[in-house]
């Protein structure tokens, strides 16, 4: 068996056993509905991601989720609700077979770039 034959179902394993959350997406391309995703959590990648008093003390959140097979994967300018909070997605990294990093900022937080 080769390797890519062993890894291709690896995102799809890693999420099911794995996902501690669910993400809806809402695209910002006409045409597109919500899809809602299952989702890891992963830990925040800079100190200053963490702001005391907002959403659980983090207002940037990284997410790894599968995005192979949507016919519209997350875009960057999308937004997503998490539990009832809203969010902006500002960087989406994809990865070698079919999972991304959604790196999002909760939309009450300032940001400026």
């Amino acid at each position: 068996m080769s390797s890519s034959n062993l890894f291709s179902g690896a995102t799809s394993a890693i999420l099911a056993a794995l996902a501690d959350v669910s993400v809806t997406v809402h695209s910002q391309t006409p045409g597109i509905g919500d899809q809602t995703l299952p989702a890891i959590r992963k830990n925040p990648e800079f100190e200053i991601d963490y702001v005391p008093n907002s959403q659980k003390d983090i207002a940037v959140l990284l997410l790894f989720v599968q995005i192979g097979g949507l016919a519209h994967p997350p875009m960057r300018g999308d937004t997503a609700t998490i539990s009832g909070v809203d969010y902006d997605i500002f960087n989406v990294s994809p990865n070698r077979k079919d999972g991304a990093t959604l790196k999002l900022r909760v939309r009450t937080q300032r940001y400026d770039h």
